[in-house]
């Protein structure tokens, strides 16, 4: 809970720092928040880096009590296709993840590999902070997210 709270505070001194969507070529944002799970509140943190003004390569790290994720998206924004306003950010992708299992009694820790997709929005609240939404589409690690993105 301390990490999230450092992050937080990380994020809020970076609030010069946000443009208006969509993330630009060269650019990095930061996101972290809660994941919704078969009953589990798994923790993420992940980047986000922009390929072309509507593209976006990610990564991320999902720590759920089961075990530990780590994923890796393309996403393509739709602010120039659909004109929307600079503080929505609608986006969808695809999705390739890696769960490993925890080790209990009554099993041995596991890798499974999942092909998913995504399907999300973002609404910037200042010139440096966004909170995000995000449902997944046959991903094994998180059924949808909540957090906070920032820019660097």
């Amino acid at each position: 809970m301390k990490k999230i709270f450092l992050l937080f505070i990380t994020l809020i001194i970076f609030n010069n720092l946000f443009a208006q969507y969509p993330l630009n070529a060269g650019k990095i944002q930061l996101n972290a928040g809660i994941g919704f799970s078969s009953g589990n509140a798994p923790i993420y943190i992940g980047l986000d880096y922009g390929l072309k003004t509507d593209l976006t390569l990610g990564g991320e790290m999902v720590f759920h009590k089961s075990g530990t994720g780590i994923l890796a998206n393309i996403n393509y924004h739709f602010n120039e296709l659909l004109k929307l306003d600079s503080k929505l950010n609608i986006y969808a992708g695809v999705n390739l993840s890696a769960f490993l299992l925890k080790s209990t009694p009554t099993n041995n820790s596991k890798t499974s590999f999942n092909l998913g997709g995504q399907l999300g929005a973002r609404y910037k609240l200042s010139s440096s902070i966004a909170i995000n939404l995000e449902f997944g589409i046959g991903n094994s690690i998180n059924e949808g997210k909540l957090g906070i993105t920032a820019r660097l």
